[in-house]
């Protein structure tokens, strides 16, 4: 094996049991190298990095010389970090990291977005198709105690319930957001039908994301996450728990742990705040080993692979379909059914939970389109039919532990 080689490590500590999960990649001057090749390598890597503030850290680089193969046995403090995408702010506003590569993938200007305007085909006026919960269908009561739980109320909103703990993402329930988008289905639940809430996930401050007439339900003393440069907007409205983090950050809640982690799209609700916060996704670990990452919105970009290696074995991923089409306007911002398949694969979870779709005529295509595309795409790749979930709006889904602690 030639020198250096660089060997990048993911490594998941789970509970009391410390159960130790260990995926790498090696590259020489570039290129892949087999596993076994840097078996030996990994273990005496990781073993000289101190370690880290939070129990389940599972990001790490590490950059050795052939020959120092050392023991095969994982230190009891292992701790790890993996390569990543750290955001680029430029005159005080955030910018995409692909955008600032050049290349021709740029976030779509305000001439562009009129030009689609002009050119955007008649409204489809036929009825929408979204299945959703019936009378006598359960409602979410108590997270599980292991596990994970998810009920999609509409659009980006879902109620994540993991280990013991109740997340509610993106918050919108109202029947139409700002004055030009009615909602084409009502919520999966009504607010009132909500078990109490333990903490908010915020992936970025647009309208269809964030919702204030919802937001304002909620207690104030309810902790909030949410990108870096939006926990101003809570606290005016009297949020006294509020937390911001920039890609990578994490923070604790009880025992578990939410990391921000990046996403390839843009912020703003007003003319004037355009990308001056940040957007990303969050990835909930819990205390009895379950994991889920909530996507947000993004379009295509290597930071799925980023997020995969630096959480392995998620249970599941909760990743946007919709609002994707004329693709040479929505793009850069907003992946397409496929891509979003490509990114759940990518992240290597085991199961995905598809949103984003079926509340809002955000683009061209029909609003109940993103799921037919999806699962005909599901099908041509061969893909296990069990780890598509489609719940109809409003009904929980659980998705049992991989292994039981």
């Amino acid at each position: 094996m030639r020198d250096p080689v660089l060997v990048d490590v993911a490594v998941g500590d789970y509970g009391d049991e410390r159960t130790l999960n260990l995926m790498y990649v090696a590259r020489v001057e570039g290129e892949p190298r087999a596993m076994d090749d840097v078996a030996a390598l990994a273990w005496h890597a990781l073993d000289a990095l101190p370690p880290l503030a939070f129990p389940h850290e599972a990001r790490a680089l590490a950059r050795v010389r052939s020959g120092e193969a050392g023991s095969l046995n994982p230190p009891g403090s292992l701790r790890a970090r993996v390569e990543r995408t750290d955001p680029l702010k430029v005159a005080g506003r955030y910018v995409n990291p692909a955008f600032a590569r050049g290349g021709g993938l740029k976030e779509p200007t305000f001439r562009e977005f009129l030009r689609w305007r002009r050119e955007r085909p008649k409204r489809d006026k036929r009825p929408v198709s979204v299945p959703r919960r019936a009378a006598d269908d359960p409602k979410p009561g108590a997270p599980p105690t292991s596990g994970v739980r998810a009920t999609w109320l509409g659009h980006s909103t879902v109620l994540l319930q993991l280990d013991g703990k109740t997340y509610l993402t993106d918050p919108v329930l109202s029947t139409r957001i700002g004055v030009f988008f009615k909602r084409a289905t009502p919520p999966g639940l009504a607010f009132e039908d909500l078990p109490p809430v333990d903490a908010l996930l915020l992936s970025h401050n647009h309208y269809d994301h964030l919702d204030a007439p919802t937001v304002k339900r909620l207690p104030r003393e309810t902790p909030v996450f949410c990108p870096e440069g939006v926990a101003r907007w809570f606290r005016r409205r009297g949020f006294t728990r509020v937390e911001e983090r920039s890609w990578w950050g994490a923070a604790d809640l009880a025992g578990h742990r939410v990391t921000f982690v990046p996403a390839q799209h843009f912020s703003g609700r007003t003319g004037f705040d355009r990308d001056k916060t940040l957007w990303g996704g969050w990835v909930v670990e819990g205390d009895r080993g379950s994991s889920a990452w909530y996507a947000g919105d993004s379009g295509w970009f290597d930071g799925f692979r980023e997020i995969g290696a630096a959480f392995p074995g998620l249970d599941l991923a909760i990743v946007p379909i919709g609002a994707y089409t004329p693709r040479w306007f929505m793009a850069p911002v907003h992946v397409d059914p496929p891509e979003a398949g490509r990114a759940f694969l990518d992240a290597g979870a085991r199961t995905m939970l598809p949103v984003h779709w079926g509340a809002f005529r955000l683009a061209d295509e029909p609003v109940d389109e993103p799921p037919v595309v999806l699962e005909a795409w599901w099908r041509a790749q061969g893909l296990d039919p069990a780890r598509l979930l489609k719940p109809p709006l409003g009904v929980p889904v659980d998705v049992p532990p991989a292994k039981p602690i």
